[in-house]
């Protein structure tokens, strides 16, 4: 499978009043062309702020110290704004966590995504604009869809608003579709429905996709392959079968013990929290809350391959 984007070795830091916390620590991922890969973890593991670096809208106090990210081999951190705005939107599209931010509610369904048409196609007329708009909303098979074109964002349900967050997303054909959490506000049967509806326009255009989400029952739904996050590190990869039959590393065990299962009790969630990124971590970031620890675990493991799956655990490399 020919590789569209490669994360190579990417730290990130953020300079706060508090201090300066440290979000990504040399995340290597890989997302192969027509792939869907999914990037699990609990809220503060690092994912968003890896999708922010990849189309380069982090915040002015975020710092890239050191990686690469590289999209059919060009490296997407050295690029200027003006170059980075033919890719963003373009080629790398993003639908962002929550659609009543990302959607202004000033504004008419159909002005939001003629404005967002019309940004990479200046030379295009409104009229050309808003029939792109109403063609994407029929292949995000949205019921309807002159009717909501006509509508304002809080006159529509937060499954609607999702849709119309995925039709515009797609406006340009972008070979990278990066979903940051795009189901978590809605309810389970409307998911089901969303994350059908990005499997079926995946397959039809043959998107890669990264799929971000905290749910592992969600990730199942839709990957190819899982990469699971930590306190800002990479703790296992592999594909959906071979990380649900048998996960590696003990704190994707956890998450698979939070996952609801029918006629079980209770849900077991994970015990305690993910670790101040304020201070550098040395050890094992997992280190304090996992049950298998030892004595090894005072030192970072490396992520290391084992066949087709990667993991970063003493317990499969004693150094």
């Amino acid at each position: 499978m020919m590789t569209l984007l490669e994360v190579a070795g990417l730290s990130v830091i953020y300079h706060t009043d508090e201090g300066t916390v440290y979000a990504l620590d040399k995340i290597d991922l890989a997302v192969g062309k027509g792939e869907i890969v999914s990037v699990v973890g609990e809220s503060g593991s690092g994912k968003s702020t890896l999708a922010n670096t990849v189309i380069k809208l982090l915040p002015p106090y975020a710092k890239v110290t050191e990686g690469r990210v590289l999209f059919e081999g060009k490296d997407i951190l050295s690029l200027s704004e003006e170059d980075m705005r033919s890719i963003r939107g373009n080629r790398i599209s993003m639908i962002f966590q929550e659609p009543n931010i990302a959607l202004n509610p000033l504004f008419k369904i159909k002005e939001f995504m003629t404005d967002v048409y019309l940004a990479h196609h200046p030379e295009a007329s409104r009229e050309e604009a808003l029939s792109r708009s109403l063609e994407m909303l029929r292949e995000a098979r949205v019921p309807t869809p002159e009717d909501v074109l006509e509508r304002y964002p809080h006159e529509l349900s937060g499954g609607m608003k999702q849709r119309v967050l995925i039709a515009t997303s797609l406006l340009n054909s972008p070979d990278l579709l990066i979903a940051d959490e795009p189901t978590s506000a809605l309810d389970v049967s409307v998911q089901a429905q969303i994350i059908s509806l990005l499997k079926r326009l995946q397959r039809e255009k043959n998107m890669s996709v990264i799929f971000i989400t905290h749910d592992l029952a969600v990730a199942a739904q839709i990957a190819d392959r899982i990469v699971v996050m930590y306190a800002g590190h990479v703790l296992e990869e592999g594909s959906v079968d071979e990380v649900f039959q048998k996960p590696l590393h003990p704190y994707t065990e956890m998450l698979m013990k939070s996952v609801p299962k029918i006629g079980a009790e209770k849900i077991e969630s994970p015990p305690g929290s993910i670790p101040d990124l304020r201070r550098r971590i040395e050890q094992c970031p997992f280190m304090d809350r996992c049950p298998k620890a030892f004595g090894k675990c005072r030192e970072k493991p490396p992520l290391i391959a084992l066949g087709d799956r990667k993991v970063a655990c003493w317990l499969y490399n004693e150094g």
